[in-house]
């Protein structure tokens, strides 16, 4: 009996997140926003609202509240916070983990990783705008099935809503 030969692959599994090894970061975003909402709603909240350290104010001053005086909001803010880091630091191979090892937040991992790959915002215009000419320009490639040329069609498409780029039917 033969051995099986094709190898299996990190992440293709619904319980299990995708393992994001510095490429394809779009296609990983996507997969990796997913499994933290069917987590908990809240552990996503967690990466989109920046978590701040909770403070109290004494007398004029703001100082770090004490963990003994959080209330239950406070315990469940942390809680999540730090469920939201896990997961991310858990799908960081060793390059990934320590570019954002020292990120205190889970929304600081999540942008740290979002510059990191797809640029500030001025970078993601400059894509923005090379995706939306390779859209106009699209067409059937000499000797591309149909499969091919879908697939890459679908790629510029998804790519484009990534950075923020819907297109209508009309364009």
């Amino acid at each position: 009996m033969a051995l099986n030969t094709r190898a299996f692959f990190e992440g293709q599994g619904i319980s299990r997140p995708p393992l994001f090894t510095g490429t394809d970061y779009n296609y990983w975003k996507a997969r990796m926003r997913c499994f933290l909402i069917t987590l908990d709603i809240d552990i996503w909240g967690m990466v989109e609202t920046c978590y701040t350290a909770l403070t109290t104010i004494v007398g004029s001053v703001t100082m770090e509240k004490p963990n003994d005086k959080w209330d239950e909001i406070d315990k469940l803010r942390c809680k999540n916070n730090a469920k939201a880091m896990n997961a991310l630091f858990c799908v960081l191979d060793r390059t990934e983990f320590n570019r954002v090892c020292a990120c205190e937040t889970a929304y600081d991992i999540w942008n740290l990783l979002k510059v990191t790959h797809e640029g500030t915002s001025q970078v993601k215009d400059s894509k923005l705008f090379q995706l939306e000419s390779e859209f106009e320009k699209f067409k059937m490639e000499v000797d591309e099935d149909v499969d091919s040329m879908y697939t890459r069609f679908s790629k510029i498409v998804n790519d484009s809503k990534i950075l923020g780029k819907s297109f209508s039917n009309g364009d």
